[in-house]
């Protein structure tokens, strides 16, 4: 899975998983953990299996932040020299997740991989 922020993707694993300890430490300042940030994509799953939308993702708080934390270390990891403040302002309408094969279901290999808005 990927993450598309301003029409740049980022490997989501890596980003997460690549991160520096400072980054992470200023995320947990925050309260945001990588545990959290695994949680909500459990809550986008959730959401969305529910016919769920975009829209109804900016309603949780929680999954805000999260994101918000995963924009901030995929940036980071990107080269770019942000702030939790810079990443704040990405607009939502600018931050998708990106499925890829590997992503699908194996019952749904024909399928192709969509694009999913987490806004």
């Amino acid at each position: 899975m990927k993450i598309s922020i301003e029409g740049t993707e980022y490997p989501l694993q890596e980003s997460i998983g690549g991160a520096a300890l400072g980054d992470l430490l200023a995320l947990k300042k925050r309260g945001i953990t990588v545990s959290s940030i695994q949680g909500a994509f459990k809550v986008v799953a959730e959401v969305l299996g529910s016919k769920g939308t975009g829209a109804d993702l900016l309603e949780n708080e929680e999954y805000i932040d999260n994101i918000i934390g995963v924009i901030f270390l995929a940036l980071r990891k990107g080269g770019q020299n942000i702030t939790l403040a810079d990443a704040e302002k990405v607009p939502a309408s600018e931050v998708f997740l990106v499925l890829e094969e590997s992503d699908l279901d194996p019952k749904d290999e024909e399928a192709e991989p969509p694009q999913t808005s987490t806004t």
